[in-house]
């Protein structure tokens, strides 16, 4: 009978975005960046919440790693740039400027959400 193999990857920093980035470079061996933010209200309600993840592919280049590590050093604060009203494909601009195009990306998201009908499943 298969075992799955289990482990435990300590937390480094106490900072949520770095011990995930810590856990996936320690358990899953992937290389990745993580910027995570909190905006909230005056009585303490959040206002704001949101992130990034990038994950580097094992065939990418030494020049790629070169500008996603100056990206994200320019990046700053996830929460200034929420607070600021910075939108999702402002930041995926600056995370990807130099190795990609995104001025002409468009992203959008339109959630669908029951009923959970198969003939209904089809178009989505």
């Amino acid at each position: 009978f298969y075992k799955p193999y289990t482990g435990v990857v300590p937390i480094s920093t106490g900072e949520v975005a770095e011990d995930i980035a810590y856990y996936l470079a320690a358990s899953e061996q992937t290389n990745s960046a993580i910027g995570l933010g909190v905006v909230l209200n005056e009585d303490g309600s959040v206002k704001k919440a949101g992130g990034w993840h990038v994950q580097v592919l094992p065939m990418a280049s030494d020049q790629t790693l070169t500008f996603l590590e100056a990206n994200i050093g320019l990046l700053g604060s996830t929460t200034s740039l929420l607070a600021n009203g910075t939108s999702t494909i402002e930041i995926a601009r600056e995370l990807l400027s130099g190795l990609a195009d995104v001025k002409t990306a468009t992203f959008e998201l339109k959630p669908t959400y029951g009923p959970c009908v198969d003939s209904d499943l089809d178009s989505r």
